[in-house]
């Protein structure tokens, strides 16, 4: 019912027969977007915190092997 509603809302001249709009499409689309937007930055953000562990710990593997690095590091 969505889908239908969505496509006679956005109905226009610009509409080519049996194809629905890109305004209804979006229409359709973007709550569901809205929905995906906090668990993507949450998912971003734990990439984040795990990579700055990898680095931490890659950078002190380096300083351990180089310590003469370590002022520039």
């Amino acid at each position: 019912m969505d889908i239908k509603h969505a496509i006679i809302k956005h109905e226009g001249d610009d509409t080519i027969p049996g194809f629905p709009n890109l305004d209804a499409f979006l229409y359709l689309l973007v709550p569901l977007l809205e929905l995906l937007k906090e668990p993507a930055f949450e998912c971003v953000n734990e990439i984040y915190h795990i990579l700055e562990e990898i680095a931490a710990s890659t950078l002190t593997k380096i300083i351990s092997k180089a310590p003469a690095l370590k002022d520039e590091l």
